[in-house]
């Protein structure tokens, strides 16, 4: 079995955040593997996510992808696995339905409480994934593999764009893929 290499652990998603310590660590690991391929993956480019993903199932993090990991992408990574996480956290799927469970002390929140709750994580998740983003560029030459991902049919680009706020400002604009930012007036309405 291929070991699954984790950009950061349960148990530190439990003490950075709202997390309780008694949640099922399954729940959570599943999150970060899924979140660390879904996000991550996508803000790093395929060529320096893989270096990373080796280097910790090796267990030979290079000191500048060690500053990277714990500076920049685990504080994003942790409330990407919250918001992607919440709905297990939520609810349970047993052999004879999916449920919610209730104790003495606490009852659970609706759906519509989660959604709230999942739209700030995003959003904290996507404001730090800018951060990482900036840092890279900042730092290009010390992160070759961020400028080439790699040139294979599966290969992820970096994200250009990670935040964005929703504002409609009207008309439609036609942006050329891979730029982030473009203004042309005559190519808006």
């Amino acid at each position: 079995m291929a070991t699954i290499a984790r950009f950061i652990s349960p148990s530190k998603i439990k003490a950075d955040t709202i997390v309780d310590e008694n949640v099922d660590d399954k729940i959570l690991s599943n999150s970060i593997v899924y979140c660390q391929a879904e996000y991550t993956k996508s803000i790093l480019g395929t060529a320096l996510y893989d270096e990373i993903y080796n280097e910790i199932a090796a267990g030979s993090l290079s000191a500048n992808n060690t500053t990277l990991l714990t500076t920049y992408i685990q504080p994003a990574l942790k409330w990407w696995v919250i918001y992607e996480a919440m709905e297990e956290l939520w609810a349970k799927i047993g052999n004879k339905s999916v449920s919610t469970k209730t104790s003495d002390n606490s009852s659970p929140v609706n759906l519509d409480e989660i959604l709230m709750f999942k739209n700030k994580y995003r959003d904290r998740a996507e404001r730090l994934d800018q951060k990482t983003r900036l840092y890279l560029i900042q730092n290009s030459t010390t992160f070759p593999l961020y400028n080439n991902p790699g040139s294979d049919i599966d290969t992820i680009h970096p994200k250009g764009l990670t935040y964005g706020t929703g504002w409609y400002l009207g008309g439609t604009c036609n942006v050329p893929s891979g730029v982030d930012i473009f203004i042309d007036p005559t190519s808006c309405g």
